[in-house]
């Protein structure tokens, strides 16, 4: 199962998007790969894998509802 991480965009910096997860750890994430729509406040979740590539399609997707409904990882 890939694990997900939720948080919520804080701020804009030059290059990159201030994101605070639920545990309060701060992410600095690359402002080129946020959805141009993206905006203070919004939550934002990001898979990670060990593997180069997985499709999205590819991922289960009762893990998916899961974390976005009820927040278990």
């Amino acid at each position: 199962m890939i694990p997900m991480i939720a948080g919520v965009i804080e701020r804009f910096d030059d290059y990159y998007v201030v994101i605070r997860t639920r545990e309060g750890e701060i992410l600095y994430w690359p402002k080129r790969d946020i959805p141009k729509d993206s905006v203070p406040g919004a939550i934002v979740y990001a898979m990670l894998s060990s593997q180069p590539y997985t499709h999205p399609l590819q991922v289960d997707p009762k893990h998916i509802l899961n974390t976005l409904l009820l927040g278990s990882e």
